[in-house]
């Protein structure tokens, strides 16, 4: 023993500190079974005697007490202590204060140490012995923060909290410990008690009741400092209630909204800085526990009426239900029926083949889950085959689908920054963000607000800022469409308008014919021709005839033939000279001003928009329907550096309707997201 303490050069007063932390937390741990003065090394400034692990007896105020063993061995540390809290404050070489060790001992300690033996000696029992005696003894600051690197300047009260024994939390609270000390990331000792991966009581972690009872405490526990604040946020913007909501915890929810006298309401309508209610938190993890889930979500639901004046907030919780049902549609049924086919547990059965089969799918999909019949639009190969049982599928649709949208997604902002609602829609559905917009700033995590919306909103040509993930979203929804039935869509409204306008018609680009049918169907004399007629193949004599560069459907709504400017306003065709003339999203535009959509063949010139309307108008023609965007209706940003003419027709098209027909009807038609379509009406001058 005495060689064993010998010393050659004492140890420096901090590295005491390390050594007394280290032998705490371990006689926390095994609940005093080892004592820290078993970590003392050979060099130690002090003497020490061996005490065995048995009660100490001792005198107090004249009777017999015992006292446990682990505070008489620290009591012989208390005067090197003594000197160094004078210099250092009692904190380690790492930074460690010497009572957040002891509560670091008890957060890691074995819950079922202390249940599985008849002995009242445990990890707590043991923890709260030894800052009894760090207070009495030691005086120590019950708020003194770790230094220790990337910790963020915690309080040992969070520790307490985390670890869920309320005896514990109310010892540090009635000692003068602060219930809003937060780090430098913003936490808070109730955000530490409701975090969610904290172990459920099957995997060695606080049972429900505890961790309720911590909570009580940290809202009822009277100090001298101000009341709980309860809704409190971190540097993410989240509270408490968000980390009960985010761990599906119903008992932990309804204790924090229970409260207590002294302690304000919880803030249903406070959002996280990526946008989350507490309410879509719980939604956006339902898929963990969906029973679960739903309890937490009526509970919630249950408070929220209860708010006077909250229409704002009622009307941002529901956009953002669609928000989270929307990414529902899309990561659990449009997608996999992208990949292949889909039996009824969700597995894909059959992989990707051509992309019409792909799109056939989505469609199928997307249709089941609006509540339509697919068969309305698969099942008919031609016009006589096409008795729909809804007059107009395609504007029905169109109407459905947008209502499972929230406005905030599809919304171009142009000259105008999103509001805070709608950028909250915008980011709380968007996860790649979380990680992407973080960064360090002394040492702790900060949310960089700008970079944030930088990754959020992509400029969509010079219109404007549009959601980065609405991409996403037309090439799930739209684009399928668009090449199964057609790129503009058609309202009985406008269709029925066009007939009383112009009974006999000719369009031509009709690809599936879906505008010839309609037209037809409310009484038009209408005849649809196409460079490349859906169901036409390259095995055909005709050589101009092949697959349709945009149209993946094989079947057609409408008889639509093969005819190109050259051929249908030949001299033998005198017949269209009566006709108005209907042009649907031409989609072949010059490649200067619409390159994403330029196609290169031998078959079509150039812009053939163009040459189409002046062969019309070298035979007489009379009336031009055109449906698509217009240089007239786009509205850009303020410093554009050009005009825009659209997706769909040439600049070379529009400035020969402008220059030899008169804009006589402009209709308005349902449009897809950041297109602005219109059907106008032209009339030959």
């Amino acid at each position: 023993m005495d060689d064993f303490i010998s010393r050659e050069k004492p140890i420096s007063s901090t590295k005491l500190v390390d050594t007394l932390n280290e032998g705490i937390i371990k006689c926390i741990q095994s609940s005093g079974k080892i004592l820290p003065s078993s970590f003392l090394p050979r060099n130690a400034p002090i003497d020490f005697q061996w005490t065995e692990y048995a009660s100490v007896k001792s005198e107090v105020d004249g009777g017999m007490v015992y006292c446990s063993p682990c505070v008489e061995d620290l009591r012989q540390f208390v005067p090197v202590l003594l000197e160094t809290m004078q210099e250092h404050n009692l904190i380690g070489s790492d930074g460690r204060p010497i009572l957040y060790a002891a509560c670091l001992g008890l957060l890691l300690s074995k819950r079922e140490l202390g249940q599985a033996t008849m002995s009242n000696v445990t990890p707590l029992s043991t923890f709260l012995e030894i800052a009894e005696f760090l207070d009495d003894e030691l005086e120590v600051d019950f708020n003194e923060p770790t230094q220790t690197k990337g910790a963020c300047h915690r309080p040992p009260l969070h520790l307490l909290a985390r670890s869920c024994y309320p005896e514990a939390v109310s010892f540090l609270c009635g000692h003068g410990a602060d219930k809003n000390d937060t780090d430098d990331e913003g936490w808070t000792a109730l955000m530490a008690c409701c975090l969610p991966d904290i172990p459920s009581e099957a995997d060695g972690g606080p049972t429900y009741m505890e961790r309720v009872q911590t909570i009580k405490v940290l809202m009822n526990d009277s100090c001298e400092r101000e009341q709980l604040d309860i809704n409190s946020q971190n540097y993410r913007g989240y509270t408490a209630m968000h980390y009960a909501c985010e761990g599906l915890n119903a008992a932990l929810i309804q204790c924090l909204l229970d409260g207590s006298d002294n302690v304000p309401n919880v803030d249903l309508t406070l959002k996280t800085i990526w946008g989350e209610t507490m309410l879509g938190v719980v939604r956006s993890n339902r898929e963990q526990d969906p029973e679960k889930a739903v309890k937490c979500e009526a509970i919630l639901i249950s408070h929220l009426k209860r708010i006077k004046n909250a229409d704002p907030i009622h009307l941002y919780l529901e956009d953002e239900r669609k928000a989270y049902d929307l990414m529902d549609l899309i990561n659990d049924v449009l997608i996999p029926a992208s990949r292949g086919k889909v039996d009824s547990d969700g597995d894909v059965t059959e992989r990707v083949g051509s992309l019409a089969a792909q799109d056939r799918r989505i469609i199928t999909a997307l249709m089941n889950h609006i509540q339509l019949d697919p068969s309305l639009l698969f099942q008919h190969t031609s016009h006589e085959q096409c008795n729909n049982q809804i007059t107009n599928i395609y504007e029905v649709m169109h109407r459905r689908i947008l209502d499972l949208i929230p406005t905030a997604l599809i919304q171009v902002y142009c000259n105008r920054n999103p509001t805070d609602e709608e950028r909250g829609i915008v980011t709380c559905i968007n996860h790649n963000l979380r990680k992407s917009s973080e960064f360090f700033q002394n040492g702790a995590r900060r949310i960089d607000a700008s970079a944030m919306m930088g990754k959020a909103f992509c400029l969509h040509r010079e219109r404007g800022h549009v959601s980065s993930q609405i991409d996403l979203l037309t090439n799930l929804f739209v684009s399928p469409l668009q090449r199964i039935i057609s790129f503009a869509i058609p309202s009985n409204d406008v269709i029925e308008h066009i007939v009383g306008i112009a009974p006999r018609i000719l369009e031509v680009g009709a690809g599936t014919g879906y505008w010839s049918y309609l037209l037809s169907k409310f009484g038009a004399d209408i005849i649809a021709y196409d460079a490349r007629p859906p169901g036409q193949d390259n095995d055909t004599t005709t050589s101009n005839l092949g697959n349709n560069v945009y149209f993946g459907s094989s079947s057609s709504y409408y008889p639509v033939k093969y005819g190109i400017a050259s051929t249908i306003f030949g001299v033998s065709r005198v017949d269209v000279k009566d006709r108005a003339l209907l042009i649907v999203w031409p989609n072949n535009p010059d490649a200067v001003d619409n390159p994403h959509v330029a196609v290169a063949t031998e078959s079509l010139p150039d812009v053939w928009d163009l040459e189409c309307v002046e062969k019309f108008y070298q035979m007489g023609g009379e009336i031009v329907v055109f449906v698509g965007e217009r240089k007239d209706n786009i509205e850009l940003l303020e410093n554009a550096s050009a005009l825009d003419w659209g997706f769909c027709a040439s600049r070379k098209f529009q400035q020969f309707l402008q220059d030899n027909f008169e804009l006589t009807a402009t209709l308005q038609c349902p449009q897809w997201w950041m297109k602005e379509d219109d059907v106008t009406v032209w009339k030959r001058l």
